[in-house]
């Protein structure tokens, strides 16, 4: 019997690793610029917290679009730790309402792709 709850306990040792994982947390997802005018460029911060028990890794951020610029700060993030994605976005000769997306792909395993979205009405100069 006793050789019986070791190994159940042994058992269940091996798995808690398993079960540690880095969690993505963004302040918000979705950033209005409001009004911006045409042809110009508009940049925002999308903050992030890594509130899991493991190391992070941000794997690839993309761009919805050739107009949209991206940079991470950190890509891989202790827990606790914090870091940016800083997104800049250019007008072109678009008018009216825009909205764009941009991706974040992580190693979090509940949320391993996150969507952030950039919204903004292009007025004329």
């Amino acid at each position: 019997m006793k050789l019986l709850n070791f190994s159940f306990a042994f058992m269940l040792l091996l798995a808690l690793p398993a079960f540690a994982s880095g969690k993505l947390a963004f302040e918000n997802q979705i950033h209005n610029f409001g009004n911006i005018k045409m042809e110009s460029k508009v940049m925002y911060t999308f903050r992030f917290t890594n509130r899991g028990d493991k190391t992070l890794n941000i794997t690839r951020v993309r761009a919805g679009c050739s107009c949209t610029g991206t940079l991470v700060t950190k890509k891989s993030v202790k827990p606790g730790e914090s870091g940016e994605v800083k997104v800049e976005l250019y007008t072109d000769r678009r008018l009216g309402e825009l909205t764009k997306s941009v991706y974040v792909y992580s190693d979090d395993p509940e949320h391993g792709k996150i969507r952030l979205v950039l919204l903004a009405n292009v007025v004329e100069k």
